[in-house]
């Protein structure tokens, strides 16, 4: 009989196992992890970021970005989902988020991206909407959005219950001098 996973405990007269490669628990033993069997059709190149995102009625939406293309799942088939071609750096990965029924993207380079769950993603137009953000996310509805490619310690936010507005009195932007670079923006009662 092979032990319990005891990592943390020293490794002298551990009664367990410090390590367990390559393998799944069961009862009493390990089993070993069976071989991974492909499940749809892979991206044009690496993938820089994916999702699943859900919309109100239920239904579920995967997405995936790669340095040229935002793509979405139908059946086995990841196909493009837009009407641009991106072209990411490197260090640049797709993030991604839901506001109510739309699908919001953003990937370092471009302003972001909107669209309905499951249709052709656009930039929005406001030229208000500061490009090059590499996080998003939606608090209290508003989309924040930050880490910009220009000021990698701003932050801003759209107009109340509207993605697409950046406009408007309520939204705004900031520069966070005193916290250094926006790393990643997360919903809560405090963003």
């Amino acid at each position: 009989m092979i032990g319990e996973l005891l990592p943390d405990k020293p490794a002298r007269d551990n009664p367990g196992v410090i390590q367990a490669v390559n393998v799944t628990p069961y009862a009493d033993a390990y089993r070993p992890v069976k071989k991974l069997l492909a499940d749809t059709n892979a991206l044009a190149g690496p993938c820089l970021g994916a999702s699943v995102l859900m919309d109100s009625q239920g239904a579920v939406y995967n997405y995936a970005g790669d340095a040229t293309a935002l793509y979405t799942r139908s059946g086995n088939t990841y196909t493009p989902l837009q009407v641009a071609q991106y072209s990411l750096n490197a260090d640049d990965h797709w993030e991604f988020a839901r506001f109510f029924d739309t699908a919001l993207a953003v990937n370092g380079q471009d302003t972001l991206q909107t669209g309905n769950l499951g249709a052709i993603m656009a930039p929005v137009v406001d030229v208000n909407c500061e490009a090059g953000a590499r996080t998003l996310c939606v608090s209290d509805n508003f989309v924040i959005q930050g880490s910009y490619a220009t000021d990698r310690s701003g932050i801003q936010w759209s107009a109340l219950g509207d993605p697409t507005n950046w406009t408007t009195a309520e939204s705004d932007k900031q520069h966070l001098d005193d916290v250094g670079r926006v790393i990643r923006v997360l919903a809560g009662e405090y963003v």
